[in-house]
């Protein structure tokens, strides 16, 4: 973990009251933690920094069986952000990532991506003028985009049919500057990070991925700035009772307060419509941006994401 993410960091067990965190490191080289723990001065709570990775959630049996833990999905995910950047690429990559880094390239300030996957929009945003922050709840994923900011490369296996692999390697383009570029395992739903955080924040293909979407918008909310800041967002809004229930849903039934359209609900929360999310933002773009899911050369799923980006 290196030592500029210090700034940011709070206790997520103690949002409210703003506590900042104690480190403790055992192992460091430079200006990076390698091994230590994070420790709360209001609650106690410690956090460990594994491998240099600060990881804010706690382990739980279930994670074992979570897909996104699986070498299989990270190789998925590693395919799905970064065939543009295989040595050769890949002809088959999307554009989806170039284009989601466009929308957002030409805001500024600090940068946290939540969600981040294996994190290609943090790394492809990391020019070394500001810090950039990459979160997933899926180790393996931080695992894999921390070595990647590290090394300026990284080789995988990618799965051709059954149990045949074949061997890929990621390459960092030059303007990618690690210095100021961090991922952490945390949730979505209880960021580490002060108030106000973040004057470019990012959130794409996760809505429908957490248990609580509305208080997810919320808390992404908290971590940005009030004024001059930019939230990119993107969603298939692929609603799953084994997510979230179908109450909590912002889209997708025919009743209740958040009926209908997803990406009409999310923009009227977003908007200010039931005081939830304070200040109000103001959308300025809105497009539907394709990409991929791929398990295999003959298995893949195309996914459409409804995506915009508002300001404030």
């Amino acid at each position: 973990m290196k030592q500029f993410l210090r700034d940011f960091l709070i206790c997520p067990a103690c949002l409210q009251d703003q506590i900042p965190l104690d480190l403790i490191s055992e192992r460091s080289e430079g200006d990076d933690i390698l091994e230590g723990a994070l420790v709360c001065t209001g609650c106690g709570r410690q956090y460990a920094i594994v491998d240099g990775t600060a990881d804010f959630v706690a382990h739980a049996p279930h994670r074992e069986t979570d897909p996104y833990e699986t070498p299989a999905m990270t190789a998925t995910y590693l395919w799905a952000q970064f065939a543009d950047w295989f040595d050769p690429p890949d002809t088959e990559a999307s554009g989806a990532y170039v284009h989601w880094h466009d929308l957002l390239a030409n805001a500024d300030g600090p940068m946290v991506d939540v969600g981040c996957g294996v994190g290609r929009l943090a790394l492809s945003l990391g020019d070394g003028t500001v810090p950039v922050v990459g979160v997933d709840r899926s180790r393996p994923f931080i695992r894999a985009a921390r070595q990647l900011a590290a090394n300026g490369h990284l080789t995988f296996p990618l799965r051709m049919e059954g149990r045949i692999t074949e061997p890929r390697t990621i390459h960092l383009p030059s303007h990618v500057c690690p210095n100021v570029i961090e991922f952490i395992v945390a949730d979505a739903l209880r960021l580490p990070f002060r108030d106000q955080s973040f004057s470019r924040v990012a959130t794409v293909n996760l809505i429908d991925k957490v248990p609580r979407p509305l208080d997810h918008l919320v808390e992404i909310n908290r971590i940005a700035t009030a004024t001059n800041a930019a939230w990119l967002f993107a969603d298939p809004f692929s609603w799953s009772e084994t997510v979230a229930s179908p109450e909590r849903w912002l889209g997708g039934t025919d009743q209740g307060a958040y009926c209908g359209s997803g990406l009409k609900n999310v923009r009227r929360l977003l908007e200010g419509c039931n005081g939830a999310i304070i200040p109000a933002w103001q959308l300025t773009k809105t497009e539907v941006v394709h990409w991929r899911l791929r398990t295999h050369p003959n298995h893949s799923e195309q996914i459409r994401s409804q995506t915009f980006l508002a300001g404030r």
